[in-house]
């Protein structure tokens, strides 16, 4: 009974999650690999409390997973945890303090309150921003840079906006995801995108 009031709301690529005004997650859709938060299994076509997760400040659904970061900073992670996509024990490690956790197809990213970039899951497509190997995977955070105000991900691509507005993106680039214009199947390290762009976050 009554409206569910909801602040904060991210879809994933089958499911959906959202944050109420009392900071309480919920989480709809399917959930074979348990991205909803519940026993993996039969999908919820209503919006349905996720238990055990502590209260949240935003939440990001990928495809497989789903991450949500708590009032206090700490990422937390569930769902498929194949190439380590969780984080060790469900979070990033060694212990960060972060504004913003992202769940792409089978990686994570966050954005820190130091402004530094981590990543962690598959990187054999370079989500990592680092120099990628072919099946390469980590459960713990791998340091991408420093100087960002902004960070999202989605499939097997990441972005993030740096100091000043000028947006960097790595990862798989077959399509042209990352908008460097290098032509590259995949942009290994973080990479200006193209054209001089700036971007406001405010």
């Amino acid at each position: 009974g009554g409206t569910l009031v909801f602040r904060y709301l991210d879809a994933g690529s089958y499911h959906s999650c959202g944050i109420a005004t009392d900071e309480q997650l919920y989480c709809w859709g399917y959930n074979g690999d348990g991205q909803l938060g519940l026993a993996p299994g039969d999908s919820a076509v209503v919006p349905t409390l996720v238990p055990d997760i502590r209260r949240c400040r935003t939440v990001s659904g990928g495809r497989y997973h789903s991450c949500a970061l708590s009032l206090s900073g700490e990422s937390q992670c569930w769902g498929e945890d194949r190439d380590g996509r969780l984080g060790r024990d469900g979070s990033a490690f060694p212990p960060l303090t972060f504004q913003s956790v992202q769940a792409g197809l089978v990686h994570t990213c966050g954005l820190t309150l130091s402004r530094e970039v981590w990543c962690w899951g598959y990187n054999g497509e370079c989500e990592w921003g680092t120099n990628c190997v072919l099946r390469q995977f980590s459960d713990t955070a791998n340091f991408v840079g420093n100087g960002y105000r902004a960070l999202t991900i989605a499939g097997l691509h990441s972005c993030a906006i740096r100091e000043g507005g000028a947006a960097a993106c790595w990862g798989f680039n077959a399509e042209g995801q990352t908008g460097t214009g290098s032509g590259r199947r995949v942009d290994s390290v973080p990479t200006a995108v193209f054209g001089g762009i700036t971007f406001n976050t405010d």
